[in-house]
């Protein structure tokens, strides 16, 4: 048989459990600040503060860390009041999708595309590799150009020019036959 509690050590079970402290999923902390959100219109004068546009603000908790925990869906009596409530929800999601500052699956997608930039792109190691395999290219064509240049320069010397024409007997590249 189960034990039966007083209704005393249930009450202080149960003020127990209301005095324990939030704490941030994110930092483990337990400061929060509360921060009060308003629907601000857009248009006014510069000079003047903006007048809050909605039936009552929102309310969210913010930890040291910076996390913002989305305020506890409520509802309320009357249809302004929800379909306030529900906006300002959107907006929570909204600015959760995008936050200002980025979230650890954002830093890793940015890491993985870093990395796969850096993947394509060379690095001075081998920029100075590829500099010298130019270099050793060049000085073995000017060797080339210098042990065949004696004999390219007589070959060339002796093929007829184009503008001199045919020799005799023989027909023009791409004239066909000569009749005489």
């Amino acid at each position: 048989m189960e034990s039966i509690e007083s209704p005393m050590s249930r009450i202080q079970a149960a003020l127990a459990k209301l005095e324990r402290p939030v704490i941030c999923t994110n930092c483990g902390g337990s400061w929060f600040q509360i921060v009060e959100f308003h629907r601000l219109a857009q248009t006014g004068y510069a000079s003047l503060e903006f007048d809050p546009t909605e039936a009552m603000s929102q309310t969210v908790r913010i930890c040291l860390c910076g996390k913002i925990f989305k305020a506890v869906p409520q509802m309320r009596a009357g249809r302004t009041p929800n379909a306030e409530m529900r906006s300002f929800a959107e907006s929570m999601d909204l600015a959760t999708e995008r936050p200002h500052t980025p979230t650890p699956g954002q830093i890793a997608k940015l890491q993985k595309e870093l990395d796969a930039v850096i993947e394509q792109v060379a690095t001075k190691q081998e920029f100075h590799l590829l500099n010298l395999a130019i270099a050793a290219l060049r000085d073995e064509v000017d060797q080339l150009k210098r042990g065949q240049g004696v004999d390219v320069g007589r070959q060339t010397e002796a093929a007829p020019r184009p503008e001199e024409g045919p020799t005799e007997g023989k027909p023009s590249p791409g004239r066909g036959p000569v009749e005489s």
